[in-house]
């Protein structure tokens, strides 16, 4: 209903206002219990009655889509600060003792030392870290189920139970080699089922040549400059 202020109307009056289209059907469903019961609340718009529930579990809202298979991955849980810190301390203190070394050799070893202990110790705790829980049971389908691979190597690579990284894929998909085999969302939905989250050479790549320079050595005018790319990229998508 257009609401007014004194003789002005509001600004929502003007604005024409659609219909949210239904979801596209499921098309990877198992049409299993996937360990967890998932229900859509809304608030009950009819009357409230001492017989009548605020809420209702029945009624699904086409705005809001419901998790598919709501898996917990890997999470901090797995990344101990107290244990990384011991860990920068006493290799290199360990090396200095070993090789009887100065200050000035010790310190050139903590600078050495530094970026590949934090780096295998990354990427360790993201391997060997567990799900936050197994409550949801995953399909177990094969990778190949949800993605088209369009280079052969990439194809052998990840199939089976070989899961493709996130970020490979990632890198992958922009670069237009992969493709989703069905909708992106559904098939990003059961990301759990097809794909690991552990760190990889990449990432530490641009952690290292892109990120730390960029954090130490920024200034006013790349700041500029940047949002300028951010700005024009998103003229350009949309």
């Amino acid at each position: 209903m257009p609401t007014t202020v004194g003789n002005t109307k509001s600004p929502e009056s003007e604005i024409e206002f659609i219909a949210t289209p239904e979801p596209a059907p499921p098309t990877l469903s198992t049409n299993k219990n996937c360990g967890v019961k998932i229900i859509s609340v809304r608030i009950n718009s009819g009357p409230k009655t001492a017989h009548k529930k605020e809420f209702n579990f029945v009624v699904q809202s086409p705005s809001i889509k419901d998790g598919i298979l709501p898996a917990d991955g890997p999470g901090g849980e797995g990344f101990s600060n107290m244990a990384l810190i011991a860990l920068l301390i006493s290799v290199p203190c360990l090396l200095s003792w070993l090789l009887k070394s100065s200050w000035l050799l010790t310190g050139l070893i903590i600078v050495l030392t530094s970026f590949p202990l934090l780096a295998s110790f990354w990427y360790f705790a993201s391997r060997l870290t567990s799900r936050k829980n197994d409550k949801v049971k995953l399909p177990s389908r094969p990778v190949e189920f949800y993605l088209n691979f369009l280079k052969k190597a990439d194809s052998m690579k990840y199939r089976g139970k070989n899961k493709i990284p996130i970020d490979t894929l990632q890198t992958l998909y922009f670069n237009g080699d992969v493709e989703f085999k069905g909708d992106c969302l559904e098939v990003l939905e059961y990301r759990h089922d097809w794909a690991t989250f552990y760190f990889t050479l990449n990432i530490f790549k641009f952690f290292l040549l892109q990120f730390v320079p960029e954090m130490i050595l920024h200034t006013r005018s790349q700041g500029k400059s940047s949002q300028y790319v951010d700005v024009s990229t998103y003229n350009t998508l949309s």
